[in-house]
């Protein structure tokens, strides 16, 4: 577990935060990995792999935002009201 300098518990991120993260470092490598191919003299297109790269990209990102949206609206509904105990109606007193 991570903890702060006060000695508090640190708030982890969701799963859809954490796997957009991934993709983003996926990404980085990814051009970094095609840099190093284009360098040593490997033929390909590049147009086409940033095409298809940022289509993937694109793709990820929506359906992530789509998924935070809908795990966000379903932890806000409201949950149903529990009722409180019958309460035990007083005898009145008679005069």
């Amino acid at each position: 577990m991570s903890y702060d300098d006060k000695g508090r518990r640190l708030k982890f991120r969701n799963l859809s935060q954490r796997i957009t993260t991934a993709l983003w470092g996926l990404a980085v490598i990814a051009f970094g990995i095609g840099v190093v191919a284009h360098l040593s003299g490997v033929t390909f297109d590049v147009e086409l792999a940033g095409i298809i790269s940022l289509t993937a990209l694109g793709t990820w990102i929506l359906v992530s935002a789509l998924y935070s949206l809908a795990s966000e609206s379903t932890s806000r509904r409201p949950q149903p009201r529990k009722r409180p105990a019958p309460r035990a109606k007083k005898p009145k007193a008679s005069r």
